[in-house]
This record gives structure tokens, sequence and C-alpha cells, in this order.
């Protein structure tokens, strides 16, 4: 085996200087000598269990078993500890930077098991001479066998072998009798022995880790001195081949260019001075129909030139002549069916070292496809995919090119946005393919009613917008607006239905109510708000205090959001009673806002941004919540069971987590929900008749009863009374108003209370005012009256004040 000195030796001589003391092969030695340390752990342990089984098997008789007990259940706690280190230090696989806490822990384990071992042989060893002789052949057998598996790394050995023989061998010394006395002093010469073996042995598996990455190093130093000799032998064989290929690249590379010529993808066409083919591949066979026979020879002009492209070409050929230099031209050529298709093409002429031109290279890719997709991409850029009409960014064009049109001729321009009125219902009941087909057919007709130099554009959704241009009045919008809502009068068809829809139109002009176009834009929009707020399917003007009221109704929707935050809403209560009875039957709950600087807000004024805006929802739930609190309080407290009425906008009747949502309330305020009723609109019970029902259904499975408030305002049919579970009916109080002076009103009175109790239904009587009115009611068998006569909308407390003090409110 070559020493260290010989591997120096050997290196020296190659030219490869070796640091001996190098950090690297340091750590990798330390590495590996920790890593046998824990490759041989797992005999080690076993025998160590084994010879812990023969020592309680020898001393059971002499010892006490509860000590020897505890020291066997100390070893295998010990055992099973060290173990499960070597486990995890076999599945990390640790790098060489990342060994120091597992030499640490395994350090500890060994020192341990020593201690452990020299307590077994100073605790169980009894005072018979034979059972000592026993424990001093036993841990000398344990230290002569730990040697080889301990002695990898410095210190470890050290660490087993004298907590496990020193403690005996003082113990068995301190008998001071000679037998003893030479027993311990054999113990401890032995373990002095162990010692420097361990030394040796330590020494000769470091040395052999250091020559073992000595030796890699070489092997990799010889193979990449090796790699070099073998590069520098390849570069001299590849310059001399080099010669050789020159020649045959030359050879082949005419053959090569024909080849690339026949396989390109693109035509390769090679022409003659006058313009003739003389190389024609199998792409051009492709993109122009001809065949390689049929082109060669063949003049462009009688081959593949379009009349259009001719001039262009031509004159191109002779610059290429001329200048002898590249070009590149898109052009339109012809095929052999006779199609036009728009090729872009590559040319380069061939020059000998006398300047000649031999002949002209030309590549050429057939673009059609490409072009149409670009004018395709280009068209969308500034038209509605779903209409074809203009879109918003071709319409500001449109707009801004009449306004200098107009500033120029002293003319007016006139600028309309269009919303069709319950479009989204048309989508939501019939789908939106229904909804698209609607929309392409409302773009028909508005083209249809302007001039060709006017303009027609689609925004998005349900929203046009109109430039109406060069007009020399501004009334002349009126016509157009009026010609639009006349075509809005037959009926559309769409998903196989007929529909009737309507418009909301606003109209602004130029240059009386602004001169940009911005500003233009906003005053229609403000007009068309306005236009739907005066009941839809018309036309307004633009008008300065629109706007205004747009800004009051900002500051009223971000006052709202805060309302909630700040806890500004309260509910007043107002009562129903019986007219049978006279007895409270219930009370509805009714929105109030106590605004900080406006004071005391109807729920008039605020209830319909609320519903636009989708505030509503927030402030449904807080009422919900609120009101059932009331209530249930006024229930434990000793008030008769009422009911709770609670009005139900149409956007929390559409709300997707209604059910959800009241189900968690009820659950949170435990609130009965026999005792809770929601008023909802005869126009929410004509949405759509399967969405209706669903929504209906929830509510009817959490126990809460349906009325339908305003009855008789509406203009829809009545057959949803016996399609959906209705509980009571409201009858509005524009019917109540005038009876019983009013005869049709009270025949209507009459009808809906008869027609109620033939469905199974309760009637309540809304705006009762008077004792006439009362007594009619009572006379006609109307169930329940609510109105100023029995009692005003109040705060909680005075309604609870009242009733205590057995008044009814008024």
């Amino acid at each position: 085996m070559p020493t260290s000195e010989n591997i120096s030796a050997i290196l020296q001589s190659a030219g490869i200087v070796e640091n001996r003391h190098s950090e690297q092969t340091y750590a990798e030695v330390r590495a590996q000598q920790i890593a046998l340390l824990f490759r041989q752990l797992p005999a080690a342990l076993t025998a160590t269990l084994l010879i812990a089984l023969i020592v309680v098997g020898v001393t059971w008789p002499a010892v006490d078993a509860t000590l020897l007990l505890s020291w066997f259940i100390a070893v295998c706690l010990l055992t099973g500890h060290r173990f499960l280190l070597w486990r995890r230090f076999a599945a990390d696989a640790p790098r060489a930077e990342q060994m120091d806490p597992w030499l640490r822990s395994f350090f500890f384990g060994t020192l341990m098991s020593g201690i452990v071992w020299g307590a077994g042989g100073v605790l169980l060893a009894s005072q018979d001479l034979l059972h000592q002789f026993f424990f001093a052949l036993l841990l000398a057998g344990l230290a002569a066998g730990g040697v080889s598996t301990l002695s990898s790394y410095r210190g470890v050995y050290a660490a087993f072998l004298l907590p496990s023989i020193v403690p005996f061998a003082v113990r068995t010394a301190l008998y001071l009798d000679p037998v003893h006395v030479s027993m311990a002093s054999m113990m401890l010469l032995f373990a002095a022995l162990m010692l420097g073996i361990s030394s040796r042995i330590h020494a000769t598996i470091a040395e052999s880790l250091r020559l073992r990455f000595r030796n890699l190093a070489l092997v990799d130093t010889l193979s990449a001195t090796k790699e070099n000799l073998e590069e520098a032998n390849s570069a001299l064989q590849k310059e001399i081949g080099e010669h050789h290929k020159a020649q045959e690249i030359l050879m082949k590379s005419e053959q090569k260019l024909r080849l690339h010529a026949h396989q390109a993808p693109l035509a390769f066409i090679e022409w003659d001075l006058a313009f003739r083919v003389i190389e024609w591949n199998p792409a051009a066979e492709r993109i122009f129909g001809y065949s390689r026979q049929e082109a060669l020879g063949r003049h462009a002009a009688s081959l593949i030139a379009a009349e259009r492209g001719c001039d262009s070409v031509s004159a191109l050929w002779k610059r290429l002549l001329i200048d002898k230099h590249s070009a590149q031209i898109t052009i339109e050529n012809r095929t052999k069916d006779n199609r036009g298709i728009a090729c872009e093409w590559y040319y380069t002429p061939l020059v000998d070292a006398q300047g000649r031109v031999l002949s002209v290279m030309t590549l050429a890719q057939d673009v059609t496809a490409n072009r149409q997709a670009q004018e395709r991409l280009n068209y969308l850029a500034y038209h509605d995919e779903l209409t074809g009409l203009p879109n918003r960014s071709l319409y500001n064009d449109r707009l801004s090119q009449a306004m200098i049109e107009a500033r120029r001729q002293g003319r007016y321009v006139g600028v309309m946005l269009l919303d069709i009125d319950h479009f989204k219902m048309v989508n939501d009941t019939m789908g939106h393919e229904a909804g698209d087909e609607l929309l392409r057919d409302i773009g028909k007709r508005l083209v249809v009613c302007v001039r060709e130099s006017d303009t027609v554009a689609r925004f998005g959704g349900d929203e046009y917008g109109l430039v109406l241009a060069d007009m020399a009045d501004p009334r002349d919008a009126i016509f157009v607006a009026q010609k639009m809502l006349d075509s809005f009068a037959p009926p559309f068809f769409a998903g196989g239905r007929e529909l009737f829809v309507g418009p909301s139109i606003g109209i602004t002009i130029y240059p009386v109510d602004s001169d940009d176009p911005d500003g233009l834009v906003k005053n229609a929009d403000s007009a068309m708000y306005h236009a739907k707020a005066q009941g839809r399917n018309n036309f307004q003007f633009y008008s300065a205090d629109l706007t205004a009221r747009a800004q009051s109704r900002l500051d009223t929707e971000t006052s709202l959001r805060r309302a909630l935050e700040r806890r500004e809403f309260l509910l007043h209560y107002q009562p129903k009673f019986s007219l049978q009875t006279g007895a409270m039957t219930g009370v509805e709950a009714l929105i109030r806002w106590q605004h900080p600087d406006l004071g005391l807000v109807s729920p008039l004024d605020f209830i319909g941004i609320a519903e636009e805006s989708g505030l509503i929802l927030p402030i449904g739930e807080w009422v919900m919540r609120d009101a059932c609190q009331q209530v249930k309080r006024w229930h434990d407290e000793g008030l008769r069971r009422v009911t709770l009425a609670v009005n139900l906008s149409s956007k929390q009747f559409r709300y997707s987590r209604l059910k959800e949502t009241l189900a968690g309330i009820l659950a949170e305020t435990g609130f009965d929900p026999r005792y809770l009723e929601f008023e909802i609109t005869e126009s929410m019970l004509m949405e759509g008749s399967v969405a209706v029902r669903e929504v209906l259904s929830d509510l009817k499975t959490l126990g809460i009863s349906i009325s339908v408030d305003d009855f008789g305002t509406g203009y829809s049919s009545l057959s949803y009374l016996k399609r959906f579970p209705i509980d009571a009916l409201k009858i509005d109080r524009t019917f109540v108003r005038d009876i019983p002076a009013n005869q049709d009103d009270a025949a209507i009175v009459r009808a809906i209370i008869a027609m109620s109790h033939s469905l199974r239904m309760k009637v309540i009587a809304e705006g009762v005012e008077t004792e006439d009115q009362q007594q009619f009611l009572r006379s006609e068998g109307c169930d329940e009256i609510q109105g100023y006569l029995s009692g005003r909308p109040v705060p909680p407390e005075e309604l609870w004040r009242r009733l205590r003090a057995g008044k009814t409110p008024t």
C-alpha cells in the first residue's frame, strides 16, 4: 500500500501541488469518520441488548429485582434512543458541513451508555468474588468489542470506556484485599491498553481516509490531463479532416441548395434576366397551383402577376438589375384557378465576380390569412363584435370629427345615449343567446332611424350611443328620438318568443350644453337616467339641474355607506289591528335615517338609491336582524305573539344567498319564523315564474309568511295568485283613500276582499284614516287594517310604552 509520502511525491512529479490540510479534505475525512460511527451502530446496539439480557439472567438470583429491572429499562431506553438517532441519520444523509450536531448526539449517547454500564458494574455486582469477576470480564468484553466500532473518531471510544471501566475498578479496589486490588489494577491497565489500541486504530482509519481522498484527487487530475490530451489530438485530427471536408462541402453545396429549395416551406423561384422561370420548387406548386413543368420558361406576367401589381414589380425589377441589392415587397398575385392571394416576396440577385447579375433568386410566402386576420383585428379595434356597429373608440373619434365640422359650419351635433329598459330580465329569464339576438335586432332598427352621415355605436351591454352630425336645428334631435321610440313599438323576436322592450334616451346638444366630447357623453348619460326616472320608454334632454341631481345622488350614496358604519339607521313600527276583535295583530318595521345634518330622512328619499347601488342588501340585513331582536324582546316581556312584517326589495328577493342569510338571522336572534311576514310587490312576482317559485319555496320552508304589498297597482296578470304560495294581500292606499264615497274604489276593494277570501288569503287594508273607511272595510269582511286611524309609525320605545299603558298607538 503506498504511503502518504509516496503519493505526495507522485503528485509533485506530475506538477500537482497537494494541499494536505485543505479545509475541504479535512471536512470530508471528518464526515467519513463520523459516518463510520453511525454505520456500525445497529450491530453494537443489538449486541448491547443481548448482553444486557444475559446480565439480567445471571444476576437475577443475587440482586434486588427492582434495581436490576430499573437498570435494564435504562439500557433499553438508551438503546432505543440511539437506534432512532441512527434511523434519522440514515434518512437525512447529512452533508459534510452538517455533521457537528450528529457527532454531538452520538458522543452524548456513547457517554450515557458508558455511564449506564459503569453504573451496572457498581450497583449490580455483589460481594461474591465470582460475581465480581463476571462483571469484570463483562465490562472488559464490552470495552474490547467497542474499540473497533468507536475508534473512527478521536475521543468517542474514551467516552464509553472510562465511565464503564473506571467506576467498577475503583469500587473493586476499595475492598483493599490483594485479590481485589490486583483485579482493579488489571482492569485499569486493560483500559490504558485499549485506549492505546483505539488511538492506533483511529490513526489508521484517518490515514486511510486521507489516502482515499488523495487518490480520488489524483484520479481526477489524471482524467483531466487525459481529456486535455484527447482534445488536443481531436483538434489535430479535426484540422486534418477539415481540409478534406472543404472539398466535399464545395462539391455538395449545389446539391444541398437544390435540396433545400425543394423542401423549403416557402416558394423558391429563380428567374432569368428576362423574368422567366428557371427554377420552381414544390412550395411554389402548392401556393400558385402550377406544376414545375408548367411554370419553367414562362414569364411572370403570364403566370402569377396580378394586374394591380405589375407596375410595382416592374419598377422593383429594374432597380434590382441596376442596384444589385436585395429587396422585399408585398403584392397581390393570382393562382392557376384565378384566385387572388397576397404574397410577401424577397428578391436576391445572384452576382458573379465581375459584378454581372446572372439570375434573381426569390422566396415567396402566402400571407393572405395573416392579412385577413390583421384586417379582422383592425376592424374589432373599432367595432362591436356582436352587432358590427362602431364601438366606443370609433364613436369618440366620429364625435370629435362631427364637432370640428359643426364648429367650422356653424351647425349643431346631437349626442344620444340609449339604454334598453328591463334588458336584464331578458338575459335572466331567456338566456344570453336570446339577449344577444335582441341586441343585434335593436342595432339594426336604430341604424334605420338615422342618416348615413350619423353614427350608431354600441358601448357594451345594452347601452348604445348616437352621433347626429350636421344638424341645422337642435330640435331635429326630437324627431330622431321619436323615430327610435316608434321603431321599438313592433315586437322583437328572440329565443323563439315575441318580446316588447323600450328604450330610455338621453340627449345633449353641441355646442349648447358643452364643447367637450367627454362632457357631452356625461350630459347624455345624466339625461338618460333622468328618462329612466320619468318612467322609462321616453327621451329627455340634458339640463343643468340634472348634473346637480346626479351629484346629490352620489353624495347620498356616500352618506348611506357611512350611515351603516355609524349606526345612523333606526326602525319605527306601525301596528296592524284586527277589524273583528280590535286587537293588535302585528307590526310593520319601517326604516328611518337619522342623518347628522338633515335630521330624520324619509325612506322615500334614500331607498331607491340604496336599491340601485346595491346597498339595500346590507341595509335590509340590518333591518331584519334589528326588527327580529326587538319583537323577540317584546314576546319575551309578555306582549302577545304579534307578527312582524318586513318589506323585501327586488334586489333582496333576487339575492342568491337570501335563504342562508335569513336562516342565520333567525338562529342568531331566536325569532320564531311563524311570526315573520315578508311584504313583496306584484312586479317582483312577474320577473320569472321559475325563479320566483324557488325563492318563495325557500321562504316557506323557513316558515315565513308572504304578503303582496300595494296590491292592485300592478299591470300584470293575476294568475300568479294561484301559482305562488301567497298568504295575504295588502290593498293599496289609493283604493282606500276615497271609500266608501267613490263607488269605483269601493267596488275594487270589495272585489279584492272577495277574491282573496275565495283563494284562502288574508286581506289587509293600508292607509285607513277615517272611521267611515274602517266601518266599510269591517262590513265587507276585511281582516286587518293599517293606517293613521289605528296607529302611526312610532319608535319602539313609544309603541311599547303605549301598549303597556293599554292605549292604542296613534
